[in-house]
């Protein structure tokens, strides 16, 4: 069961702790006569600014119920819109003779990304289903493993100008099961309005 923070896994654990100290007899010391206490939770977002929300159209998905993880490459307190665009697996590598971003204006946009490396596309009928065919001949010997990280395709869109990324695993449905770090530069933070998300098979 996921136990991060703000995860259903977590919250189930919260409670059956709270029960056990109850059982237990011990006075509740937390906010409220509870045994809870509210604290800041990482640099993206604290309780008191409020539980990130996630909408699509008129849909809106739910952080508290696993539909989506907000990444640490966000801004605290922000909220931003727009277009939703596909750009593949978000690799721009022109040099290496891809660049998916050629020809799509994504500025003010949401970027919708798929985690992994563009070299290990799913064969048809797999549970991604983002082949139509399998390749007729073998892929390129071309190395993407540093574009292919997680943080080095938040980082793309961002200097792209997108205003927020999805990311997006074919093959997970927990959206935390999985950060690749590595790529883009150290420590890499947004300095203008920017949300990075890690997002379900719902939520796709």
């Amino acid at each position: 069961m996921n136990r991060q923070s703000c995860t259903p896994g977590y919250q189930r654990a919260a409670d059956w702790l709270a029960a056990q100290y109850e059982a237990f007899g011990l006075e509740p010391a937390g906010e409220n006569g509870t045994y809870f206490q509210t604290v800041p939770i990482g640099r993206a977002f604290t309780t008191n600014q409020g539980t990130p929300v996630l909408g699509i159209g008129r849909t809106r998905f739910d952080m508290l119920q696993g539909d989506f993880s907000l990444l640490g490459q966000s801004t605290v307190a922000t909220q931003v819109g727009g277009e939703v665009v596909f750009v593949g697996y978000g690799v721009s590598a022109p040099g290496k003779g891809l660049d998916e971003y050629a020809g799509i204006d994504v500025n003010g946009k949401v970027v919708l990304v798929l985690k992994g490396d563009p070299t290990d596309l799913p064969r048809a009928g797999g549970r991604g289903g983002f082949a139509p065919a399998p390749p007729s001949e073998d892929p390129p010997d071309v190395d993407f493993t540093t574009e292919s990280t997680d943080l080095a395709k938040i980082q793309t869109a961002y200097e792209k100008g997108a205003a927020a990324i999805l990311l997006y695993e074919p093959d997970e449905a927990d959206p935390s099961a999985r950060f690749r770090r590595g790529g883009g530069q150290d420590g890499f933070m947004p300095e203008r309005d920017f949300l990075s998300f890690s997002i379900t098979a719902r939520v796709f």
